[in-house]
């Protein structure tokens, strides 16, 4: 969120897809083996091992609160929320930070955080645990080759080139669950774009102010 316009980032493709195929079995989950599996889809190996943690529902959400009071100021929300509510895009009254923590708190499944160097998830979200996990491990290996934040920072105050990173750091990521998916086939649709159908019905059941959901899904 280092920019002068406002753009959360966190967890999105937690919370896209948890809603998607939530219902499913959850699968055992095994960070290990599923660190080897990435990085055979990804060829490209870790170069050093990440902390990783099961924590409950309440748990993540405190951890999201915490990034997120790291990631933007208190007036970066107060700005981004008067100039979103004169064009009309939200309620005058309306606390950014309170709706985008509830939707991302509510609704993630595991996220991967660069300043940490850690993931953190949650282990009853469904079906799409493991591809979910297979793209924030993705983030991981990402992180250890081209430093996630150190290249974010150098775009500090520039929230296009902000926008057009984060896309490429996303895409990649998104990239390679895909790969997942075709190489664990089972219930969970491996066709990109139904998947991308699927989320974005989703997201339109959200109740969430439109700008705030755009936002979120943009690098995506």
């Amino acid at each position: 969120m280092h920019r002068k316009r406002f753009s959360p980032r966190l967890g999105v493709s937690a919370v896209c897809l948890f809603f998607v195929l939530s219902a499913l079995a959850a699968p055992e989950i095994d960070i290990p083996a599923l660190k080897v599996e990435v990085s055979k889809i990804r060829a490209l190996g870790f170069k050093r091992e990440f902390a990783f943690a099961a924590l409950t529902k309440e748990e993540l959400k405190k951890v999201l609160a915490e990034e997120i009071d790291r990631e933007a100021a208190p007036e970066e929300f107060r700005f981004a929320r008067d100039l979103y509510a004169k064009l009309g895009l939200l309620k005058a009254d309306c606390d950014l930070k309170e709706t985008y923590l509830k939707l991302v708190g509510d609704q993630v499944g595991g996220i991967y955080l660069p300043k940490r160097g850690s993931l953190h998830y949650v282990t009853d979200f469904g079906g799409m645990a493991l591809p979910i996990l297979s793209h924030e491990i993705g983030h991981a290996l990402q992180d250890q080759h081209w430093p996630i934040d150190e290249r974010d920072a150098r775009l500090k105050g520039n929230s296009d080139k902000s926008l057009a990173y984060h896309s490429v750091v996303e895409g990649d990521a998104m990239e390679l669950m895909n790969d997942y998916m075709k190489a664990n086939p089972g219930s969970v649709p491996t066709d990109p774009k139904e998947l991308m159908k699927m989320m974005g019905g989703t997201l339109s059941s959200l109740d969430a102010p439109e700008v705030l959901m755009s936002g979120m899904t943009m690098p995506y």
